[in-house]
């Protein structure tokens, strides 16, 4: 995985958008398990630029792609 702190902002609430929507339409447990891991570590780099899970939350469908950028 590359170092999330040298992703723009924007590059990782996409690729958490990606993960999300990926994580819960994935029928395998085990690509749904890589993709709530991948949701984890986004958004603990998200919080540290203080952006919220509530506040893309609210992106998570608009901006999402199942099996997008940044998704397993």
């Amino acid at each position: 995985m590359e170092d999330l702190s040298t992703l723009s902002t924007e590059t990782l609430v996409q690729y958490w958008a990606n993960a999300r929507v990926t994580f819960t339409k994935a029928l395998g447990h085990s690509k749904a398990e890589h993709n709530e891991r991948l949701c984890t570590q986004y958004c603990d780099e998200l919080a540290a630029r203080n952006l919220s899970e509530r506040q893309c939350k609210a992106l998570q469908y608009s901006v999402g792609e199942f099996n997008g950028p940044g998704s397993y």
